[in-house]
């Protein structure tokens, strides 16, 4: 008898260890070898939640396989479970008298007690208060870390390139805010009981499941966050599907949790440890990844520090004497919309004394990412040449900022689209360095707030995406530092308000730093959208500007500078440049060409005109975005011929002029196209297409996360 029992122990012990096993196997998946290849962070992370998420789905089916196995099992080697325990007795056949007796002992309380079998819903339902903590505490933390915590965490992860902070600055304040919503939430559930605890445990389980799948799976055609306002009703597909998704979600969940037993009920804390364990992996790797990076950095660099250079303040209200060189780069502000600006407010131009300003100028190329990248190095990509060799050497191959630096001008450029130059540009640019410590930022909760704005935008199905829609400046916004040590340690950040009320309190000032000069480009938000400002550069909301209060608060920036380079008597000897790195533009039918004419603004002043104080003039001389730099280095005594010929040496000019137009599926970019204006740049019947074409790598990753 001893042998047998032995035997059916060892029997359960191997079938044990073999679904322990089982379990480890599967699990094994989700942790592969390393393999020598780049891998984008949020793809990365999407992975391992697929990956573990396939892995639990098996698991708990090999559970439910293994439960019927112990069953055929105990079966097999006639094991009773119920040995030891307090059981209902079998049901029998009872005649008059024993139906009598057992009826006086169904309502004797001691001898129910004894003898009835206890319910395991109510032996195991958590009616205690702290049996109900640690179910409320896993659903509420798998809620509120996938998307107060996870999401956050992925978006600036996985967008480093475009905003100017990074994983190391929001964590804890981002972890903190989180934490304090959790722990709210969990005293919340823990209050409730039976039915109610049950159901709102499903609820935070659906909406984090929900959470977790839209980001995985519905996000695809998910628009840019560049300002532009998305046209919702070209989603209208997407928009159903993902209603469909988060309510079949939320059905099957409540259905499971308020019709199975309690037992059953005990999967849905399990299933939300399970997804803190998985998307924890996930959320582990993104450190991971930037911790290699920086590591990366600091080898190639052979550097202590490994903080990338970051583009400062330092030096942004600083003139020389005189021989400066002063650039504003309006973004997106067009000559068709700027030609009635100054027709019918003249009072804004008042200021710009000498200025020229030409109506028929071709721009380079479009948008911003690739705009200014020919504004800083007057590079264009070749016929025949792969676009994505033109892009990672546009800079190397540049010797305009060299040039500059040789004509020994200090360069001062405040932006934040150096993008993939920033390594070429901090051997030249003063106010691109490393800072000496990480500024101080004076709300943090500001941050967090708007990430989290973007986490909702992110997860949320998208009938509810109009509600959180944001744009990418609106998030670096956000940041306030407290100017301790105001320029050398600020990071520069594109607010065209801010940057007015700065200019108007702090004031330009003469500094004589023994260069020739001062070269300065302040690259501003111009008429680009959204319009958060009105027409005298002041921050309103959205919805109280358009596109003409916008230009003219951009206008008003403008020549409040001009009006203190006068008051400091530098205006006359220095070269001003008011330009845009590109025009209004639009992406046309199928998204893959234009469909009306992009001009950029162009005026221009020289520096000691024959007779100052001239009204501005006005000339319709055809010019293009590569006049800039040879005005920009005649302006310094260099020779520009080598770039061309300055703007305002320019003749009747009749010859050619070429435009590269971004080919964008809704999403990416794909191509350039190349368009040749023969006549007036305002007049779309004078362009058509060349037949050039440079295509980019379709997934579009490196052009759209430089």
């Amino acid at each position: 008898m001893l042998t047998i029992i032995n035997a059916r122990k060892l029997t359960l012990a191997l079938a044990d260890a073999a679904v322990v096993v089982a379990i480890a196997a599967v699990l094994g998946l989700g942790f592969p070898a390393y393999a020598f290849a780049y891998v984008d962070p949020s793809v990365m992370t999407y992975t391992i939640q697929a990956l573990a998420g396939v892995a639990v789905a098996l698991s708990t089916v090999i559970g439910v396989v293994w439960r019927r196995a112990r069953r055929k099992v105990y079966k097999t080697f006639n094991i009773d479970e119920n040995r030891g325990k307090l059981v209902e007795p079998s049901v029998e056949r009872l005649d008059s008298a024993q139906a009598k007796e057992a009826s006086e002992r169904c309502y004797d309380p001691s001898s129910f007690a004894s003898q009835a079998r206890r319910d395991p819903d109510l032996k195991h339902k958590p009616d205690r208060w702290w049996k109900r903590v640690l179910p409320a505490a896993l659903v509420s933390t798998f809620a509120t870390g996938t998307l107060l915590v996870v999401a956050p965490y992925e978006i600036v992860a996985s967008n480093s390139a475009s905003l100017l902070f990074g994983l190391d600055d929001i964590w804890a304040p981002v972890a903190l805010s989180a934490l304090a919503v959790d722990v709210a939430l969990i005293c919340m559930l823990s209050l409730l009981r039976g039915r109610a605890f049950r159901l709102a445990c499903a609820l935070l389980v659906a909406f984090g499941l929900c959470c977790w799948a839209q980001a995985l799976f519905m996000n695809f055609a998910l628009p840019a966050a560049d300002g532009s306002v998305p046209r919702w009703g070209e989603y209208t597909t997407i928009t159903v599907e993902s209603a469909l998704l988060w309510v079949a979600i939320f059905a099957l969940v409540i259905v499971f949790s308020l019709r199975g037993s309690w037992k059953m009920q005990r999967v849905l804390p399990f299933v939300a440890a399970a997804m803190i364990a998985v998307q924890g992996a996930g959320v582990a790797s993104l450190f991971l990844d930037a911790g290699n990076n920086a590591s990366a950095e600091e080898n190639s660099a052979q550097t202590i520090s490994a903080k990338p250079p970051v583009i400062t303040k330092e030096g942004m209200f600083d003139l020389a004497p005189k021989d400066n060189v002063v650039v504003f780069v309006l973004d997106t502000t067009d000559t068709t919309d700027t030609i009635p600006l100054v027709e019918e407010h003249p009072e804004s131009f008042k200021e710009f004394t000498d200025f020229t300003f030409f109506t028929d100028v071709s721009g380079a190329m479009v948008p911003t990412r690739y705009g200014t990248g020919f504004l800083y190095t007057a590079q264009l990509p070749r016929h025949g040449e792969d676009f994505m060799d033109y892009y990672r050497e546009r800079y190397d191959r540049s010797e305009f900022m060299k040039d500059i630096a040789d004509l020994n001008y200090s360069i001062g450029i405040y932006t934040d689209s150096f993008l993939n130059g920033t390594q070429y540009m901090s051997d030249y640019v003063d106010n691109l360095h490393t800072l000496e410590e990480n500024p101080k930022i004076a709300a943090p909760e500001a941050i967090v707030s708007a990430l989290w704005k973007c986490a909702m935008y992110r997860d949320m199905t998208w009938a509810l995406k109009p509600t959180f829609w944001f744009y990418t400046d609106e998030i670096n916004d956000a940041i306030t530092y407290v100017e301790e040590d105001w320029g050398s340690n600020s990071p520069y950040i594109m607010n065209d308000p801010r940057f007015y009320e700065e200019l108007t309190n702090r004031k330009l000032r003469v500094v004589d730093n023994g260069f020739k000069g001062d070269f300065r480009i302040l690259h501003l938000l111009g008429s680009h959208v959204p319009y958060v400002m009105d027409e005298n550069a002041k921050a309103v909301a959205i919805d109280d500007s358009d596109l003409e209060r916008q230009t003219l608060g951009a206008i008003k920036i403008v020549s409040e500078y001009i009006r203190q380079m006068k008051e400091l008597g530098v205006y006359d000897n220095s070269t001003v440049i008011v330009t845009a790195d590109h025009g209004k533009f639009d992406y046309g039918p199928g998204k893959n060409a234009i469909d009306r004419p992009t001009s950029p603004i162009m005026f221009v002043k020289p520096a000691n005109p024959k007779n100052p104080g001239q009204p501005m003039a006005v000339s319709n001389i055809p010019i293009t975005h590569g006049h800039f730099h040879p005005t920009v280095i005649e302006a310094m005594g260099g020779n520009f011929s080598k770039y061309g010929t300055p703007a305002l040496s320019e003749t009747e000019n009749n010859d050619l002029r070429y435009y590269l137009m971004t080919v964008h599926d809704g999403k990416v970019d794909t191509a350039l196209r190349e368009y040749v204006i023969d006549g007036d740049v305002t007049d779309f019947k004078n362009w058509s297409l060349t037949g050039e074409e440079w295509d980019f790598y379709m997934d579009g990753t490196l052009l759209n996360n430089p």
